[in-house]
This record gives C-alpha cells, structure tokens and sequence, in this order.
C-alpha cells in the first residue's frame, strides 16, 4: 500500500479529470431522475462541461 502512495508523488498521471467527469454524469443522473434517451443525457452533460453549443449547433 505505501508504495502507491510513493508512486503518486513519483509519477505526474493523475485520473483525476476522469474521476471528475465521472462524478458530474452521476450528479446528473440522479438529479434528472433517468432519461428516456441516452442522447438526451449525452448532450446535457456536453451542455454542462460546455462541450457543445446548441446555438451554432442550427
């Protein structure tokens, strides 16, 4: 176990950013109370991270 713990300050890789992704879709998730399409959950989670613009989108 220590040595995870040495290797985390010896190497700079992080899985942070997927962590936190993956923690935003499972707020969303729960807060929208399921979705009937997964391309409704896919394009608000894009709206959320700000991935894509409706806007320019049309």
């Amino acid at each position: 176990m220590e040595q995870y713990i040495v290797n985390a300050f010896d190497y700079e890789y992080s899985n942070g950013i997927t962590e936190g992704m993956n923690n935003l879709i499972k707020q969303i998730k729960h807060a929208a109370c399921g979705y009937r399409k997964f391309k409704h959950l896919k394009a608000r989670v894009m709206l959320i991270k700000g991935l894509l613009n409706p806007i320019k989108a049309q």
